[in-house]
Parts: C-alpha cells; sequence; structure tokens
C-alpha cells in the first residue's frame, strides 16, 4: 500500500549512517553524529509542502521534531516542511 503525507509533511527515506569510520574502526552509537541522524531523502509530498522540494533531494530537518516509523519492514520519516533547515539535489 502506498501512504502520502497529508498538509505540508514530508515522507523520507533515512539517510544510512556509517557505523564503521572510513578506516575501518567500529563507532558506538555515542560517537555518531546526531546530524547524519536526522537526513533523508523525501519520496513523497504533502499537497500544501512548498514547491522548492521535490522528489528525491536531501534534506536535514530539526532534531526531535519527526515521526519515525516502519511502512512494509522499511523505515520512513515524517517531517513537517517548517522544519527542514537545509535541503539540496543529490
Amino acid at each position: 500500500m502506498k501512504f502520502l503525507p497529508t498538509t505540508s509533511y514530508l515522507l523520507l527515506t533515512p539517510k544510512e549512517v556509517a557505523e564503521r569510520s572510513t578506516g575501518g574502526i567500529i563507532l558506538p552509537q555515542s560517537a555518531i553524529d546526531t546530524t547524519m541522524l536526522n537526513q533523508g531523502q523525501i519520496e513523497a509530498l504533502g499537497p500544501f509542502a512548498p514547491d522548492q522540494f521535490k522528489v528525491g533531494m536531501t534534506v536535514l530537518f530539526k532534531q526531535h521534531t519527526e515521526y519515525r516509523m516502519q511502512i512494509d519492514e522499511e523505515k520512513k520519516i515524517l517531517v513537517n516542511s517548517d522544519d527542514v533547515i537545509l535541503y539540496g539535489a543529490d
């Protein structure tokens, strides 16, 4: 089933966070930068999302403003477009 966000929400696929450094050292969860956890790629847009957002863009959003969930065994993030602080295309 395909889910679409309402109003100005964005449905994101979270960015994978590397659990090893470039030198091969395993990083503990406490050492992972929290900004890396607040990134995602836009999968779907709500009908009132601002025009600057497009499917496929990577966004960085404010901490503790997201709803994390699992849909069809895939991790997803729902965030209001007002909580996005940086965006760009890959």
